[in-house]
């Protein structure tokens, strides 16, 4: 029992030495497992700020690489695109080209003709005479023979090898005979080869004409005048018809004087074409300058060939001739005439309208005053506008200065801006009566609300643009930005409900472009709303309907010829409604629309290189332009309205419209202009000038028009 007692003793003992250790090592461990907790914090903390800054080593050095690379990327891709653009402007222009082709060689024969033709020219540029043949038998024991054949060595006897071409091959029929071939469709192989054959044949005069024909309608006059000459030699020709082709052509490449004898001569031939060709000569006549003897032929045709529709034609175009010449109590007994045998004429309504202005220039003023009151009440708005002008002209000739008054008073409201208003306004300055506001308020409520400061401008709307257009602006590629945010309209305005066409406006309005902002704007306003003055709510859609893009380029070039203000962009809108690539059906190219023979000459005189594709690009264009625009008006002594007028028909129709004129103040001058569209062009260059001249600065900016026109400018012989 003792040595048991002894043994739990010890056993206690060892157990409580045991639990001492025990927790003297827990708490050791406790004080190394904080101790290297303490240490790690510190090593990750130390870890952490080197890391941090290795990181921002890195993040710099690697920002500056990707700026730098991706400048360089951005460089490299502008220039890429911009070399694919002018790709793209040099594609149109062949396209353009290969489309009016197209038009002219519609069957095989005539692609025949025509290759016949540029084949004699091609080898007469590229071979002397004795190098090559025409006409050339195949084979000796064969009447068939090729158009050219060119000589070629290889004979001891000196005589010369052959190499046959000719133009009037057909490839279709070429290509099917070989896939026939090549398939073993002997029958189709057959048929192919009978088309060769037949083709082979030489074209007949009847097919050979109606070449010409088509070469006329696609526009080459001179290569029909080629084509006409050798039909002339050729035994049996038609020579009236010969003759009637030859003096169209004379007359299609302008050719004036030359035209007008062909057509008498082919006349004189009896070729039962006799009004048409008659009348033909005195356009010809009226075109070359010599108003007085077409005047003469259209009054020979309208008197032997009354029934036929060159008499009404006749009739007419004599009676405008004597307007245009000032012969005024004669243009008004010939429109008279006119009216009264042909009352359902194709000219009536002008007609009726030159006649007035013959009443009114040959001292008839209340008859005229007449005259126009009854136009205006059938005509539609903006020809109203312009006759009731007129009407206030010839009621204050007529001694009624109180109704003049009265009557351009309520053209300058009613017709806003517009050409009429602008003609009246300038007429009440005259006589020093009060001018009203060139843009009323819509209505008084809306001005008693103006005035009170009712109407203010709506909350700033934050707009930007989405990601795509954003990228494609940041890169300075303006147009393709405008095409893709083009394409995604709506996605891109949804997130301004009830104010989409405003976003849209502002967003196109970041970029240089003006295209599309235009028809956006053109299509959210309306006619009414630009008919008064915009009110704060409403003057984004008048900046977005008369935008003006390319502003430093546009302000550089009208202070450096010191051009009004506003006109390149009133010249813009009507020419080209802000399209860069633009092209009208007389080939006209770019914002400015200049026809390549222009072009061609306004970048000599700047010294600059001629690129047709180059046309379709803003800056060149408007530096063009802006060049003969103000050619223009140094030309005709600083009239805008002489040179908006000449920039469309070319100055030397304008020189000649002063020289034979009388009675020219500009209102009524304009109003004899000839041409509808230059009459019309000059109307709506003017009205977009006072428009931007009024956007700038109320009615104290809109220049006031000169009723006195210089009379006494003149075109040089060089004009173009």
């Amino acid at each position: 029992e003792a040595l048991s007692a002894r043994q739990q003793e010890r056993l206690e003992a060892v157990e409580k030495t045991l639990a001492d250790l025990a927790h003297r090592t827990e708490r050791r461990l406790e004080s190394l497992q904080k101790t290297l907790e303490e240490n790690l914090q510190k090593l990750r903390e130390s870890n952490e700020g080197k890391l941090e800054q290795m990181r921002a080593t890195v993040d710099e050095k690697l920002q500056d690489t990707l700026e730098k690379r991706l400048g360089h990327s951005f460089a490299l891709v502008s220039e890429r695109l911009e070399q694919v653009h002018k790709g793209i402007g040099e594609m149109q222009s062949l396209a353009s080209g290969v489309g009016d082709l197209k038009r002219v060689l519609t069957n095989v024969r005539a692609r025949g003709s025509w290759g016949e033709v540029h084949l004699s020219m091609l080898l007469n540029d590229l071979l002397t005479v004795e190098q090559f043949a025409t006409n050339v038998r195949i084979r000796p024991d064969s009447a068939e023979a090729v158009e050219f054949a060119i000589k070629l060595p290889g004979r001891e006897d000196g005589a010369p090898v052959y190499l046959p071409i000719d133009a009037k091959f057909p490839q279709a029929d070429y290509e099917r005979l070989l896939r026939a071939q090549e398939t073993g469709a002997t029958d189709e192989a057959d048929q192919a080869a009978e088309a060769l054959a037949k083709a082979k044949q030489p074209l007949t005069m009847k097919e050979r004409l109606r070449a010409v024909e088509e070469m006329l309608d696609g526009g080459a006059a001179t290569d029909a005048l080629t084509e006409i000459d050798k039909l002339a030699a050729v035994p049996g020709a038609p020579k009236r018809e010969l003759q009637h082709l030859k003096a169209s052509a004379l007359l299609r490449s302008r050719s004036y004087l030359e035209a007008a004898k062909a057509f008498q001569a082919a006349a004189m031939s009896r070729s039962g074409r006799e009004a048409e060709q008659l009348t033909l000569s005195a356009r010809a006549l009226a075109r070359a300058g010599k108003d007085a003897e077409a005047i003469k032929r259209y009054a020979e045709v309208f008197a032997r060939y009354k029934a036929t529709p060159y008499g009404e034609q006749s009739a007419y175009q004599m009676a405008r001739l004597m307007l245009q010449n000032g012969r005024f109590k004669e243009a008004e007994a010939a429109f008279t005439k006119y009216l009264a045998t042909f009352p359902k004429g194709k000219d009536r309504s002008d007609a009726e309208v030159e006649r007035a202005l013959a009443l009114l220039s040959a001292g008839s003023a209340a008859q005229a005053r007449k005259q126009f009151a009854l136009l205006a009440q059938k005509a539609k708005v903006d020809a109203a506008g312009k006759l009731r002008e007129l009407e206030g002209l010839a009621a204050l000739r007529a001694g009624d200065k109180a109704d003049a008054v009265k009557l351009w008073v309520d053209v300058v409201t009613t017709y806003p801006l517009s050409w009429a208003s602008l003609s009246a306004r300038s007429r009440l300055l005259s006589l020093g009566a009060e001018v009203p506001p060139l843009l009323p308020a819509s209505s008084a409520k809306a001005a008693k609300a103006a005035q009170a400061g009712a109407d203010e401008p709506p909350a700033p709307l934050p707009v930007s643009l989405p990601p795509t257009p954003a990228f494609l602006y940041s890169l300075g590629l303006d147009g393709d930005a405008e095409v893709r945010l083009a394409s995604n309209e709506p996605e891109a305005a949804a997130a301004y409900a009830g104010r989409e066409s405003e976003a849209l406006c502002a967003m196109y309005g970041m970029l240089s472009r003006a295209k599309r902002r235009y028809r956006v704007g053109a299509a959210a306003v309306s006619y009414s709303a630009l008919m008064r003055a915009p009110s704060p709510s409403e003057r984004w859609a008048w900046d977005c309907i008369y935008p003006r893009p390319y502003a430093e380029p546009v302000r550089a070039l009208e202070e450096q010829y010191g051009l009004p203000k506003g006109i390149l962009y009133a010249l813009m809108r009507q020419e080209s409604a802000f399209d860069p690539a633009a092209k009208s059906p007389a080939d006209a190219v770019g914002l400015m629309q200049l026809i390549p023979p222009t072009a061609t000459r306004v970048a000599a005189e700047l010294s600059m290189p001629y690129d047709p594709a180059a046309l379709t690009s803003p800056e060149v264009s408007l530096k063009l332009g802006a060049h003969y625009f103000a050619k223009l008006l140094k030309m005709f002594q600083g009239s805008v309205t002489l040179a908006s007028a000449a920039y469309n028909a070319g100055p030397k129709a304008v020189s000649h419209w002063l020289a034979t004129g009388a009675d020219n103040d500009a209102d009524l001058w304009v109003a004899r202009i000839p041409y509808d569209e230059t009459r019309n062009y000059v109307a709506r260059v003017a009205g977009n000038l006072s428009r931007y001249q009024w956007l700038e600065g109320g009615d104290a900016a809109v220049t006031v028009l000169p009723l006195e026109l210089p009379v006494d400018a003149r075109a040089p012989a060089d004009a173009y």
